[in-house]
């Protein structure tokens, strides 16, 4: 199935639409593609006043969208070019992943067709233990006991039954991965999704910044405003000479430049231009547009902190966030991890037209961005001090639940997963091909008695589950499980 929009974590969203393919109406709204406009109008009036079926407003929306859609991603894929998109953004709520939100601490996937799926559950948050990444939510059952169905319906139809306030009380109809059917009680209270917030260390000598991306809303929450209020509390508590701050950039796609340096605007300063020294001979970062021209960027402090600097960063990191480790190292900083994405290009965004609730935004590739000498980190990787790689469960991709797999089964596309995560778990190294054998069998019922489970010697949903609680629990630091970080607090107190 395609994907078609994502929920954010309380079901306020932001998403990328595909519709069907049609025509465009001038009603809808007006364009201004020369020659084009007329052929398009014409085919529309044609089709109002000889098609056999009556079009109503919402079979016009989809056809322009279409059509829109359509002319974009023919340029994105001519030119190689994945960034650039046809964005439609739900302007009923104000959508911000750095507020706090009203809901339930799941990211849901809306699928065409109506099919709510489950994405990643946040460890501590409502939802925490009660739904499961990669089951569906298929209804809500009302007060009245009156169950309102999904399935079949447009996203429009469904996001009500979604949204809800502080206090509220929902009952949504869940599906497992046996196809069984039960119903969750969800009471929508503040759960806080930062783009930027302070990780505790549990180092008297080390800070920790977090930066999951880079996002500008205009007011207090945007991402250089929040990374300003946590710096100065860091700084007001004891980070001085002699001491580490680290940035931590890994899985952070990117985001908005304006974030990283702010000078065209009033207010707060770009997070570069909080953290480094300005060098009129020496830019934090460049943009180079289509026409060749160069708009270089500088840091705005008058003296260098007094504390060392550093990065983390892995694979993931990418875009706006590989353009502030570039200029931590431009300016004598460290970055840790692995190395990093590699997005050399940079994009712009133009608003096309709002069509009820939906604003559609052309998300397109304005021209590359560069470090140090017109270094470009798609041709040039970002030098890595350190290579630290992830160990552990959280090293363990994992794959959604398909089906109860027991001694002597032969399954190379879910076991080898288990199999992974339990020699992770339990440092062990039992074979990952898929076959379930007795060692196999030996760890999967030693991991059914750890959790308490029902010891039926299967890998079944019981099971998934409690892998699906492991990893929640093991993306917040203070669990112990993240080897990565721990890692470079190694390397940094032996400096």
């Amino acid at each position: 199935m395609k994907k078609e929009k994502i929920i954010g974590i309380i079901f306020i969203i932001s998403l990328i639409l595909t519709f069907f393919l049609g025509y465009l109406t001038a009603n809808v709204a007006p364009l201004t593609f020369g020659d084009d406009r007329n052929r398009l109008e014409y085919l529309n009036d044609a089709f109002e006043k000889y098609y056999y079926f009556d079009v109503d407003d919402e079979d016009r929306s989809n056809a322009y969208i279409a059509h829109l859609k359509g002319i974009i991603d023919s340029y994105s894929k001519t030119y190689n070019d994945p960034y650039t998109r046809l964005d439609a953004v739900d302007v009923s709520e104000k959508i911000s992943n750095s507020d706090k939100y009203n809901g339930t601490g799941a990211s849901l996937y809306y699928f065409e067709g109506g099919i709510i799926q489950v994405g990643e559950v946040y460890y501590g948050s409502p939802a925490y233990g009660k739904i499961y990444e990669g089951e569906q939510i298929i209804g809500e059952l009302l007060p009245s006991q009156l169950v309102v169905e999904f399935i079949g319906k447009k996203f429009a139809e469904i996001a009500p039954y979604l949204l809800a306030k502080i206090g509220d009380s929902k009952t949504l109809v869940v599906k497992d991965f046996y196809g069984n059917l039960r119903n969750v009680q969800f009471i929508y209270s503040p759960f806080g999704n930062p783009s930027c917030y302070i990780e505790d260390s549990f180092e008297s000598n080390i800070a920790v910044i977090k930066i999951k991306s880079f996002e500008d809303s205009g007011d207090n929450l945007s991402t250089h405003v929040l990374f300003r209020d946590s710096l100065r509390y860091l700084e007001d508590n004891g980070l001085s000479s002699g001491k580490t701050l680290v940035i931590d950039l890994r899985d952070n796609p990117g985001g908005v430049l304006n974030t990283l340096v702010n000078e065209s605007k009033t207010g707060v300063k770009g997070i570069l231009e909080q953290l480094l020294v300005r060098d009129n001979d020496k830019p934090v970062f460049s943009l180079e547009n289509k026409k060749g021209q160069l708009t270089k960027f500088y840091g705005g402090l008058t003296f260098k902190k007094e504390y060392d600097i550093v990065a983390l960063v892995n694979k993931n990191t990418a875009s706006a966030a590989e353009v502030m480790a570039s200029a931590l190292v431009e300016f004598g900083y460290k970055i840790y991890g692995e190395e990093t994405y590699g997005k050399g290009v940079y994009q712009e965004t133009i608003t096309i037209t709002t069509i009820g609730t939906t604003r559609y935004d052309l998300v397109y590739t304005a021209g590359k961005w560069y470090y140090s000498d017109r270094k470009n980190v798609f041709d040039t990787p970002l030098v890595i001090s350190e290579n630290i790689f992830m160990k552990g469960i959280l090293n363990v991709e994992h794959v959604d639940f398909q089906k109860d797999l027991k001694f002597n089964d032969v399954d190379t596309i879910t076991l080898p997963f288990f199999q992974k995560f339990l020699n992770a778990y339990y440092n062990d190294s039992i074979r990952e091909d898929g076959y379930f054998d007795n060692e196999t069998l030996y760890l999967v019922n030693r991991f059914r008695a750890d959790r308490e489970l029902t010891n039926n010697h299967l890998i079944d949903q019981s099971f998934y589950y409690e892998i699906m609680l492991l990893y929640s629990n093991a993306k917040v630091f203070s669990n112990g499980y993240d080897t990565q970080l721990l890692e470079l607090f190694q390397i940094i107190k032996t400096k």
